[in-house]
């Protein structure tokens, strides 16, 4: 797809993006399960591997999938902060990378969520508007999100790192948390 907009309640949550998809599908019709091999999808520059497995026999959908985005530019990740909330990025000057992996196993259906963890590494990354006098540097971000269980309350969200200089300031913060829904555990610093 060489350009797609997507506009809702007046707010463009993607622009002209250009999208690209190469994989290999395997799709039992019969009891409904589809495979996916050595994947690729393009949102801009940004390209995601992933593969697994999703069926669907009944109300119930079964997924074990995976997803990977290595060592992209950190800009290209911006690029897709819809226009709304993203002034100038055209002129913006953006330096370093990022990575994210994630994977969903387990069930889903009105009463059960499946298991997911989701891992974001940004690394050394530099941020430059062109209205500010000066920069954001050394930006770092180690970030984990996992749930094993099937319920709103296992969810662990693990914020090892954020840690960014802002005008030769710095500026750091940390965060652990679980049982976010029933007797909430928090540990934080900034």
């Amino acid at each position: 797809i060489k350009s797609l907009t997507y506009k809702m309640d007046g707010i463009n949550y993607l622009t002209k993006a250009n999208i690209g998809f190469d994989g290999e599908i395997d799709a039992d019709m019969e009891h409904w399960v589809y495979t996916f091999k050595d994947n690729n999808f393009r949102l801009n520059a940004i390209n995601t591997a992933f593969a697994g497995k999703i069926a669907m026999p009944d109300e119930t959908i079964s997924m074990d999938l995976s997803v990977a985005i290595d060592k992209s530019k950190f800009k290209d990740l911006l690029s897709l902060v819809p226009a709304f909330y993203m002034n100038d990025y055209n002129d913006l000057i953006a330096k370093g990378d990022f990575s994210l992996k994630a994977s969903v196993k387990g069930d889903y259906n009105d009463s059960l969520m499946p298991a997911y963890e989701v891992a974001l590494l940004v690394n050394n990354v530099y941020v430059k508007y062109p209205d500010l006098p000066k920069s954001i540097e050394h930006i770092a971000v180690d970030l984990k999100v996992k749930n094993e269980s099937s319920q709103m309350n296992g969810v662990v969200v693990n914020l090892k790192k954020f840690y960014m200089e802002m005008a030769g300031n710095p500026f750091e913060i940390r965060l652990i948390t679980n049982n976010v829904m029933v007797d909430p555990h928090i540990d934080a610093a900034m």
